[in-house]
């Protein structure tokens, strides 16, 4: 249950609003800027995400995204999984075991989204054809290599997050659409009575 909870935090990168940018080629650091100030001004999305774990597991599902740190997931595979904050708390419910795991999180902890979590990394490469590829080394992070991909307009479409192990976590985000008018109730979520549940497991050691 750790392990997933750590891994779905990331969930909380979800895209950027549509930034009109010029075509000529731009540093590392210049796309890093670009691509974190997008991150940063968005609002709210909603779309198609899919998980690819380097263990080959694949995890597909409906998201929507609010600032600061809302966000819920729908898995479709696998079906019924649900992974919700309301930037308060995090839940993560999986009806094949029939347990909740419930997380109390720092406050603000999540409001940075993907902005806030590039902190600390460094831009080592940046190239640009249709889209933009961003290369980012970080040291003492739970990933120590990122690699971006961004359209021409700094709109995420897939983030690739590796360790120093060989673990690794491709994020990609299909059908996105950008503001599309969501509330604060959609980021509440109803823990089904006959599931068991788990408080705080990030916090087992």
């Amino acid at each position: 249950m750790k392990k997933i909870l750590v891994k779905m935090l990331f969930v909380t990168v979800l895209a950027a609003a549509l930034f009109p940018v010029s075509g000529k080629a731009i540093s590392g650091d210049e796309a890093l800027q670009a691509f974190r100030g997008r991150m940063s001004s968005i609002g709210s999305l909603e779309g198609t995400l899919t998980m690819k774990y380097s263990s080959g597991s694949l995890q597909t599902g409906q998201f929507k995204f609010m600032s600061p740190g809302k966000f819920i997931i729908k898995f479709t595979n696998p079906s019924g999984k649900v992974i919700c904050s309301n930037g308060r708390k995090l839940w993560v419910y999986d009806p094949s075991s029939a347990i909740c795991g419930i997380q109390e999180l720092i406050p603000g902890s999540l409001s940075g989204g993907i902005a806030g979590m590039l902190h600390g990394y460094m831009a080592i490469a940046s190239s640009s054809g249709s889209d933009y590829t961003i290369k980012l080394k970080g040291t003492g992070k739970g990933y120590s290599n990122i690699n971006i991909l961004a359209d021409r307009n700094f709109m995420l479409k897939k983030v690739s997050f590796f360790s120093e192990r060989g673990e690794g976590l491709e994020v990609s985000l299909s059908n996105v659409r950008a503001n599309p008018g969501l509330h604060a109730g959609l980021f509440e979520f109803n823990v089904p009575t006959s599931c068991l549940i788990v408080k705080d497991p990030l916090n087992v050691r």
